[in-house]
């Protein structure tokens, strides 16, 4: 019987509508002839408790603010579906939010938090900035990140899981280096950003360990996006004194820097070798397929959200911080005859 209710239930029983809603409450006062009853027909009409009424009841919504800053990238849906496991398996189902990297709807998210549109939020943002910051230590509700803060204020009221960016942009050009390459270009983000930072102080420290001279015009900033990753490939391929390898601050920009060196004729890795970051699974299907650094992406929202589901649970538990570490998936894109792996 569709759309049955209470009252529905209690013409069928022949009892009070508040006897019917005390039987369904776990902790509801019934004797146990009338519940075994209304139990049973409940279940005979198909009967289903509102999700709104309970969350009015409980003020949780069961619900799992997941906020990611593009949709277009494989590397968060990982996260995502490591984290959906955790989350469901204690009755939690994860909402994506798109914040498009702006900070206005970081912000916003922030805001619907507060407003109990969801128990908890699992947040990666590429800057995490003083008002971001300042509106999540004082939201008085459970959140996790996936990136560090930099220069944090003395006490912060969330947890955090996250992987060194900076040690795996250093492994991607350590790899290069080893193939014997010394004209090494860089793509990376917007410099503003604090990951953008954490990645190319990779990139520099690797060239700077051996030896490498920094070489400002091999080094491209865009967003970590495809295009993005042509425009600064196709950048740095031209160049009279052009790079013979090039690291990629993610997968997508590796892909984009992929096409622009197919569209000057150049072959790979005989040309231009190329390493990316994130190994997500546009690195294993591309011709030649892309050498990447493997972020755990799977691992990382696995953790956030059995964090988050702790905190929920233990609201004053002392906070958690939890670094992983990235290693490298070698292709066909950065393989030279005679390279060491």
């Amino acid at each position: 019987m569709p759309n049955s209710t209470i009252y529905s239930i209690a013409q069928k029983v022949g009892l009070s509508p508040s006897t019917v809603a005390r039987a369904l409450r776990s902790d509801g006062v019934c004797s146990e002839k009338n519940r075994k009853l209304i139990l049973e027909t409940a279940k005979s009409m198909g009967y289903a408790p509102s999700a709104s009424a309970r969350s009015l009841r409980s003020r949780k919504t069961h619900n799992i603010m997941f906020c990611i800053p593009d949709l277009y990238n494989d590397f968060y849906f990982g996260m995502i579906s490591g984290a959906a496991e955790v989350l469901e398996q204690n009755g939690y189902f994860a909402i994506v939010c798109h914040t498009a990297s702006s900070l206005k709807k970081e912000l916003m998210m922030i805001d619907n938090l507060r407003a109990r549109v969801g128990d908890g939020m699992i947040i990666v943002s590429f800057d995490f900035t003083k008002p971001l910051v300042d509106a999540m230590n004082s939201c008085g509700m459970p959140i996790v990140t996936t990136n560090i803060v930099e220069n944090p204020p003395e006490r912060l009221n969330f947890d955090t899981v996250y992987i060194e960016t900076t040690e795996g942009i250093y492994i991607a050009a350590r790899h290069l280096i080893a193939q014997g390459h010394e004209k090494i270009g860089y793509i990376g983000g917007d410099v503003r950003t604090y990951s953008a930072r954490q990645r190319l102080n990779g990139y520099l420290k690797a060239i700077g360990e051996a030896g490498i001279a920094r070489r400002e015009d091999y080094e491209a900033n865009g967003g970590f996006t495809r295009d993005g990753g042509f425009v600064c490939g196709a950048r740095l391929v031209s160049l009279s004194d052009r790079p013979t390898a090039i690291v990629a601050a993610n997968d997508l920009m590796a892909l984009g820097a992929l096409e622009a060196c197919k569209a000057q004729g150049l072959r790979m890795p005989a040309d231009v070798a190329l390493v990316g970051m994130d190994d997500t699974l546009i690195t294993r299907v591309t011709n030649p397929a892309i050498t990447s650094v493997r972020m755990r992406q799977d691992d990382i929202g696995h953790i956030a959200a059995e964090l988050l589901v702790q905190r929920i649970k233990n609201p004053d538990k002392e906070r958690s911080v939890i670094m992983l570490t990235p290693d490298i998936v070698i292709r066909e894109s950065s393989i030279m005859a005679g390279g060491n792996l």
